[in-house]
């Protein structure tokens, strides 16, 4: 085909402030049709211009299918909750329409050969160094885009690329500035810090049965089950009527799919063929461009190579490193126009200019390949395969809707849905508001299930949608409701609690005690020696020091630098309960003639770097602000 693109969904460029933009690499080609027609039904606008409810299915599922992926070869679909998803990219969409007017009022524009660098150079679609046409063809097939889509796409995401650095300030950092941020974030301490833990005042403590009766008492709401139910479900998809006795398949209806397809098979003959694109920018005259591809014909007849010609001249990033070569294919893959030309050529010939939404093309004809007509016994199985899917989706539509109607005509029973069509009436145990087990992991599944009429009269759920291929419908069997946990079940648990809560109060009076002491000035080792604690100490450590815990190294760190020959103190929450004093005796600043240039460099872009998504955050809010946006 030719010009299959290929693409595959980057973070690219920038993050904008309602979330992460996916942006996905673009490609030119030829098979353009617009999948966004008018008069779809409008969820969201911004400054008037609509985002359809459309528009939003497609890029919905289009991140759907990239989470997925991303989740490896254990993906579960349920997973992802599918109002959220729309939510989110809602707001992507949003928010990319809003940069895109913010482009266009500034006149940001893409030339062709842009794109074309930067579609070939990525490492994406590359197979050992070289852009490989496979990848790109299979990418694009993946995330369900046209050719079309994604050249314009790909002229937005860099229009917006530009748009930001429109937007930002030019980030030059003094060199005052990166000294300063060195000697922060580079600077040492001396540090050391005295921790009070539970387990050190834990031999003090004595929690009786009475206390741990009048807890159980008091706090009786923290001691509840969770409500649950037990349900009782059917389901249905369309696997499971795949060989349904309403879906008969009768061989004169292969033998007439067969007809269709050997048809087709005669007409499609396979043409390998190549092209040279030139594109036709919005300032350009169409007259000017023909007359250039008339000229390169021209250089072609008079000896020039075919393809060293496409490797310098076209614009087609898909053919033009492999000399314009797009491959060989029948028809009903081309731009009709484009196809039209190629059918009529005799091999080795050229063409005339031919005109398409893509450009100009100059075409040759490399050859023609005639495929001998399939076996009806070659084929059979998977024509059957074929007329046996498409009749269980139509009887799945139908299913579906005599199963909801029946689900709510006969309420309160699973057995007449079960002996009408045949469902196995199954069973799960334990579902609770936030959690299930099997299918009952689907959060939308578990809402329709607590529904009022459903939980307190029994009532049969709707026909769930799990997806497009599979119905539930459930009803609650037995429920239990929040009650209180037995007191023998949690009495360890709650002498556990007292145990902590009566170990912090005893580690804050010592913590107090000791903190008072010490700016008293009595020494630190008496102090430690009073609880028969030691002292942990650090020299010259750093922030990103291992073997500190985290708090006690973002408080010393956010200590005040001390007078010589003193110190400065802190406390920190240590990360399983207790508390410690810290205290800093020695700050080192980072000095600048210490650090490598590799280093010195990596700081001068990362400040670069947070400077410029400071400037552009908030010239995103100006946008956001002053826009008239629907949701």
């Amino acid at each position: 085909m030719l010009q299959k693109l290929r693409d595959q969904t980057q973070s690219l460029f920038f993050k904008i402030i309602v979330g992460v933009l996916v942006f996905v690499l673009a490609v030119f080609g030829f098979g353009a049709f617009n999948l966004f027609t008018t008069g779809e039904p409008q969820i969201a606008s911004v400054n008037g211009e609509p985002i359809t409810q459309n528009e939003l299915a497609i890029e919905a599922e289009r991140e759907r299918l990239r989470r997925l992926a991303g989740m490896g070869e254990n993906f579960d679909p349920q997973a992802i909750d599918p109002a959220r998803l729309q939510a989110e990219v809602l707001e992507q969409l949003i928010s990319r329409e809003l940069l895109t007017q913010a482009a266009d009022d500034i006149n940001v524009g893409i030339s062709a050969a842009r794109v074309s660098e930067v579609i070939v150079s990525r490492p994406d679609f590359m197979v050992e160094g070289q852009f490989n046409e496979d990848l790109y063809r299979n990418t694009l097939q993946m995330l369900r885009y046209t050719p079309g889509e994604f050249m314009n796409q790909t002229r937005l995401l860099l229009s917006l690329d530009q748009l930001q650095r429109a937007l930002v300030s030019t980030a030059v950092i003094a060199d005052w500035e990166l000294r300063l941020y060195n000697q922060v974030i580079n600077q040492q301490r001396d540090l050391a810090y005295l921790a009070f833990t539970r387990a050190d005042f834990s031999d003090q403590i004595e929690i009786s049965d009475e206390q741990i009766d009048l807890h159980y008492r008091e706090n009786g709401l923290l001691y509840m089950t969770e409500e649950a139910v037990d349900v009782q479900y059917v389901e249905l998809s369309i696997d499971d009527l795949l060989n349904d006795p309403q879906i008969e398949i009768l061989e004169e209806d292969l033998l007439a799919a067969f007809e269709e397809l050997t048809r087709n098979a005669g007409q499609d003959e396979q043409r390998s063929s190549s092209h040279i694109l030139l594109r036709v920018e919005d300032d350009e005259n169409i007259d000017d461009v023909v007359a250039e591809v008339v000229a390169i014909k021209a250089r072609i007849e008079a000896g020039e190579a075919f393809d060293e010609l496409a490797r310098t001249l076209s614009e087609d990033p898909g053919s033009a490193q492999s000399g314009g070569e797009i491959g060989t294919f029948g028809r009903g893959n081309f731009d009709p126009t484009f196809e039209d030309a190629l059918f009529a050529l005799e091999p080795g010939a050229l063409s005339d200019p031919v005109v398409t939404e893509f450009g100009v093309h100059l075409i040759r004809l490399d050859g023609i390949e005639l495929t001998d007509p399939p076996v009806f016994e070659d084929v059979r199985e998977e024509l059957e395969t074929t007329a046996r899917r498409e009749a269980a989706q139509v009887l799945f539509s139908q299913r579906v809707d005599e199963i909801d109607a029946l689900a709510f005509e006969d309420s309160t029973s699973l057995d007449q849905l079960s002996h009408e069509f045949g469902l196995e009436i199954k069973r799960a145990e334990g579902i609770t508001r936030q959690a299930g087990p099997g299918l009952f992991v689907h959060s939308g599944l578990r809402g329709v299930v607590f529904d009022t009429d459903v939980l307190t009269n029994s009532m049969n759920t709707e026909a769930f949608r799990m997806d497009d291929q599979q119905i539930v419908v459930a009803r609650v069997e037995a429920t239990h409701p929040a009650a209180s946990i037995p007191l023998q079940d949690v009495r360890e648990g709650i002498r556990e609690t007292l145990l902590a809560e009566d170990a912090d109060v005893l580690i804050s009076e010592a913590l107090a005690n000791s903190l008072e002491r010490l700016y008293g000035g009595e020494s630190v080792s008496a102090i430690a020696d009073t609880y028969g604690l030691s002292w942990q100490t650090f020299e010259l450590a750093r922030r990103t020091a291992v073997d500190l815990p985290r708090s006690v190294s973002l408080t010393a760190f956010e200590l005040p630098r001390p007078a010589p020959g003193d110190k400065s103190v802190g406390e920190a929450a240590l990360p399983e309960g207790g508390r410690a004093i810290v205290t800093v005796t020695r700050i080192v600043d980072g000095d600048m003639s210490t650090i490598a240039d590799s280093e010195l460099e990596g700081l001068n872009r990362f400040l670069e770097n947070h400077r410029a998504r400071m400037d552009f955050a908030a010239a995103y809010e100006g946008l956001e602000k002053d826009a008239s946006i629907v949701r």
